[in-house]
């Protein structure tokens, strides 16, 4: 479902930014339980991958099958370029601060969930 709705609500080259989204995350060296706090923490807990029975990798690859899918229904020749390296160096470092500043909160939320920030 989020994969068909982005790929509807989404302009191409946005909805084709979620599939290097996810692409990225899937050929990162993040570990999966990083990938999962971080998910939990902007999600507020609404969907554990865990609670599924799922890996956040195979989740990941999931979303990117969905993903294509969807796509193909309106481009059945599409195909995904790779993932382009994120090189914006000013990005990078805000986003890295932006990533520390919150780390214990993540920490926690993904240890609690069902309350996540507020």
């Amino acid at each position: 479902m989020l994969a068909d709705s982005s790929v509807d609500q989404f302009d191409r080259s946005k909805a084709a930014q979620l599939g290097q989204d996810v692409q990225r995350l899937l050929r990162s060296p993040l570990p999966d339980e990083t990938i999962r706090t971080v998910w939990l923490a902007a999600t507020h807990g609404i969907l554990d991958p865990h609670e599924h029975g799922m890996t956040v990798r195979t989740w990941l690859r999931r979303i990117e099958e969905a993903w294509l899918a969807r796509v193909h229904q309106d481009d059945p020749a599409f195909a995904p370029p790779p993932p382009q390296p994120v090189v914006d160096e000013e990005l990078r470092r805000a986003v890295i601060q932006v990533i520390h500043t919150v780390a214990e909160p993540l920490r926690l939320a993904s240890e609690q969930p069902r309350t996540g920030f507020r």
